[in-house]
């Protein structure tokens, strides 16, 4: 019986001469890729490297990490105990903005500012409002000291992308990234500089891994990790049109045709460029009635370099002087070198494919500083064309590709060399370069900083003033007199002083007496007077209700009869 049953089939019961009927498909496999619209699936086969062990994988990690936070609280506190992780003007100007979003006379979201991007304040939001950390400075350090370590790690990641089988060519450039003396100086202040790496590098990383897999479940993250870069500094607002051109050119370079890679591109383009672009204009809009107050009001770099005359402005030649200086002393002359010969193998041996672009795109940030110097939208200064030295951080920019190049060119090394002996080389190699730095005194953003120093000691001394010898409200312009703001910001009315229905500042500049304020403060020179000066000097206000307590070279302090 079961053998006439199964001789039964549906086959031998159709009539004669009936067509054949189609087998039913079987249910397909699902994979990540199946659950992706067709938009963003590779239209050609992927060639799938060998991948690491996962818990040597993990180790190596851990490893990069460790040796990076090691590197990070021991610079910090180097530099804490030679009085320069607060040297740096800038730097108050963050740690202020961060602590008034919590704290203050009016605390709120308004009190982000138009100028600076946000993401670096909101950062510190945790830890500005403790006292402790805000005065200082490690409320803006730890936000840079962990953005270091991941910076660090990303290096080291994208690097075993080009060396799958290999750990040491990204430990190697890991460290020409962590053992750089400017970079560890920049990592122990409140500057916004390692939040933007650590952001550019992940957009760089995750782009480098869709274009080596062909899998895009990494391509909204890069979108993402752009976007928040572009919350950081401008510069990545450049690099974000950069990227966009890269998914582009990578998704034809991966066999994607017309709508398809159209498609992928709009995944930046919405999740990067324009929701950073888009937002930051509102805000400027909401709070401040402009949308573009960021790039003209005040306290812009329009406005700062209105009457400015460097000598770079205008001149290309003496802009890529400049910045060549500014390049060669933050990396010095051998990394330099290497750098350039790293970038030469990388080319020849990649010939701009898919996985090199993002990398390649990055190179193009230096480009961004020199056309910005030479347009007059920023200065630089260095002693043989300045005098001086100032925004030296500029020429630090280029470590970041310098450390991914020579990453990849170690994992070009041939491979009958033992891994260990080189990788222990390269890294004590690297390791005497950066002491050697240390021990010769040419960290040059932290000698900038000293410089920096002493150019605010008029200011430290108000500052010192204030915090001794006066007590209650103070009225003061908060730009330009950041450093003398700084310890007494609590009980500082400054022009973005503002609630939804009163503007405090204005009030208080009219009649600071009537509404309780009990210590004026005005610069009347170095470089320009301020708001408080033109308006209440020599006013009889100022003269019937105040004294005048204290007076140097750059400041005067009133005090209430």
């Amino acid at each position: 019986m079961t053998a006439v049953a199964d001789s039964e089939s549906p086959e031998s019961e159709r009539e004669a001469g009936a067509p054949p009927r189609r087998p039913i498909p079987a249910a397909p496999q699902l994979d990540e890729t199946t659950l992706i619209p067709m938009v963003v699936r590779p239209t050609v086969r992927q060639e799938h490297r060998p991948q690491p062990a996962p818990p040597t994988e993990r180790r190596a990690v851990l490893a990069v990490a460790a040796v990076a936070t090691m590197l990070s609280v021991g610079a910090y506190v180097y530099f804490s105990r030679r009085h320069l992780v607060l040297a740096l003007k800038d730097s108050y100007s963050h740690l202020e903005i961060g602590r008034r979003v919590v704290t203050g006379p009016t605390p709120g979201i308004a009190q982000l500012g138009g100028v600076w991007l946000p993401l670096p304040h909101v950062l510190q939001m945790p830890f500005a409002w403790n006292s402790t950390l805000y005065t200082s400075g490690l409320s803006g350090s730890l936000v840079s000291m962990g953005c270091f370590v991941a910076a660090a790690v990303l290096i080291y990641r994208t690097v075993r992308i080009f060396s799958p089988d290999r750990v040491w060519p990204g430990i190697i450039a890991a460290s020409v990234f962590m053992a750089n003396p400017n970079v560890l100086y920049l990592q122990s202040t409140a500057m916004d500089e390692m939040p933007f790496y650590a952001c550019t590098l992940a957009a760089v990383y995750f782009l480098v891994r869709w274009a080596d897999t062909g899998r895009p479940t990494g391509l909204l993250a890069a979108g993402l990790a752009s976007m928040a870069a572009m919350l950081c500094r401008y510069e990545a607002w450049f690099l974000a049109c950069v990227y966009v051109l890269c998914v582009a050119l990578i998704s034809r370079k991966l066999g994607y045709r017309g709508r398809d890679a159209r498609g992928l591109a709009l995944i930046p383009t919405v999740f990067g460029l324009l929701s950073a672009a888009s937002g930051w204009v509102f805000y400027n809009w909401a709070i401040f009635g402009s949308p573009l107050n960021f790039l003209t009001g005040e306290g812009s770099s329009a406005q700062q370099m209105a009457h400015r005359t460097d000598p770079e402005i205008g001149s290309i030649t003496t802009t890529l002087h400049a910045y060549g200086i500014a390049v060669t002393a933050n990396l010095g002359m051998v990394m330099v070198a290497v750098a350039i010969a790293a970038l030469g193998a990388f080319l020849l041996h990649e010939r701009l494919s898919a996985r090199s672009l993002p990398i390649t795109g990055l190179l193009l940030l230096p480009a961004f500083h020199i056309a910005s110097i030479e347009r007059g939208q920023f200065p630089i200064g260095v002693p043989q064309i300045n005098g001086d030295l100032d925004n030296l951080r500029f020429g630090l920019a280029p470590i970041l590709p310098a450390a991914l190049l020579i990453g990849c060119l170690a994992a070009r090394w041939p491979r009958r060399w033992p891994a260990l002996p080189v990788t222990v080389t390269a890294v004590v190699l690297i390791a005497a370069l950066s002491t050697t730095t240390f021990a010769r005194n040419e960290v040059v953003i932290a000698a900038e900083a000293r410089n920096a120093n002493t150019y605010l000691e008029l200011q430290a001394q108000t500052a010192d003033v204030l915090v001794h010898q006066t007590g209650g409200p103070i009225l003061m312009n908060g730009y330009g007199n950041e450093k003398v703001l700084f310890p007494v910001l609590q009980r500082t009315i400054y022009e973005g002083s503002k609630t939804k229905t009163t503007n405090l500042w204005l009030n208080d500049l009219k009649d600071p007496a009537e509404n309780g304020i009990q210590v004026v403060v005005m610069r009347f020179t170095g470089p320009t007077p301020d708001d408080v000066y033109h308006a209440l000097y020599k006013s009889p206000i100022l003269a019937d209700r105040y004294r005048l307590s204290f007076q140097n070279g750059q400041y005067l302090v009133y005090v209430r009869k």
